[in-house]
C-alpha cells in the first residue's frame, strides 16, 4: 500500500494535514518549501481497472479517496485510455502517436483534472468558506461544476465577453457567476477585493492546480510507458508543470 505525505524539503518536518499547513504547501516551522514524499510501495496492476479518470489514481495523490469519490462521477471521467492516431503518426513521419482528451468530465473541459483535485482538497480541509475563483471561463465553468457535486458554494468570475463557454449549465443558487464586462486584466483585483469583503477564500492563482494535472502524467505511462515525447498546448502552463512534476515522481517509485 502507497501513502503519500508532505515534508519539508529544508527540516524534513511533516506537514499535518490541515488547511493551515497544507494551502500554500510551506512548512510552517522554517518557511521551506513541501515536497511530496511516498512510503510503500505499487504497480500499475494494483490500480482498479474498473476505475477512470482522476478517481483512478486516487493512491498517488495528496488528497483523500472520499473526497475524490464525492466529487467525481464514473460515468463522466476526466480522461480515458489514450487512443491511437496511425493516421496522424504516418503525416507526421513518426513511429506512432497517441491522443489523449481530458475533456469528457462535469463540465467537458480540460481543467476538470485540477478542479477534481482541488475542490476534493477543499473537502478534506473542511472548509466552511465560499470559495471563488476567476479565468477567462474554462476554470470558472469546472470548479463551479465540481463545487456543485461536493456542496460547496462558490463565486465564478469571467469576462462578458466568454459568456459562450457557460451554455448549457443549470442554474444553483449556492454556485453564482460573475461576469465582468470589461478588461479580462481587471478581473484578478475585483474578485480578490470582493473576496476578501466577503471573506470569501480565492482559488486563484493556486499550486494545488498542479497536482490536478500530474493525473495526466499517471495516465500516459500507465498505458504508453515508452513514451519519450510530449505535446501539449499552453495557455498559463499549469499543464506543463503538472506533467513534469508527475513524471519526476514515477521516476522515484
Amino acid at each position: 500500500m502507497l501513502r503519500a505525505s508532505w515534508q519539508c524539503r529544508n527540516c524534513s518536518k511533516l506537514l499535518s494535514p490541515t488547511f493551515e499547513e497544507e494551502f500554500e504547501l510551506k512548512c510552517g516551522q522554517c518557511g521551506g518549501q513541501a515536497e511530496l514524499q511516498y512510503e510503500g510501495e505499487i504497480e500499475w496492476k494494483d490500480f482498479s481497472q474498473e476505475i477512470n479518470g482522476v478517481l483512478r489514481y486516487s493512491p498517488l495523490l495528496p488528497v483523500s479517496i472520499k473526497s475524490l469519490e464525492i466529487v467525481t462521477d464514473q460515468q463522466s471521467p476526466e480522461f480515458r485510455t489514450p487512443i491511437s492516431s496511425p493516421k496522424l503518426a504516418e503525416i507526421l513521419g513518426i513511429k506512432s502517436l497517441h491522443l489523449l482528451a481530458p475533456i469528457f468530465g462535469l463540465s467537458g473541459s480540460f481543467k476538470d483534472t485540477e478542479a477534481a483535485l482541488v475542490i476534493a482538497k477543499c473537502l478534506d480541509w473542511q472548509l466552511q468558506k465560499r470559495l471563488s475563483w476567476h479565468s477567462t471561463g474554462n476554470t470558472a465553468r469546472a470548479y463551479r461544476e465540481y463545487s456543485i457535486r461536493a456542496g460547496l458554494q462558490s463565486d465564478s468570475y469571467f469576462p462578458l465577453y466568454c459568456i459562450n463557454k457557460f451554455r448549457g449549465i443549470k442554474p444553483n443558487a449556492d454556485n453564482i457567476l460573475i461576469a465582468y464586462d470589461g478588461p479580462f486584466q481587471d478581473i484578478s483585483t475585483i474578485a480578490k477585493h470582493r473576496a476578501k469583503q466577503t471573506g470569501s477564500l480565492h482559488l486563484a492563482p493556486l499550486q494545488w492546480k498542479i497536482e490536478g494535472k500530474t493525473t495526466l502524467s499517471y495516465r500516459i505511462f500507465e498505458h504508453l510507458p515508452e513514451t519519450n515525447i510530449i505535446v501539449q498546448t499552453i495557455a498559463g502552463g499549469y499543464g506543463a508543470l503538472g506533467l513534469d512534476l508527475g513524471i519526476n515522481r514515477l521516476r522515484k517509485l
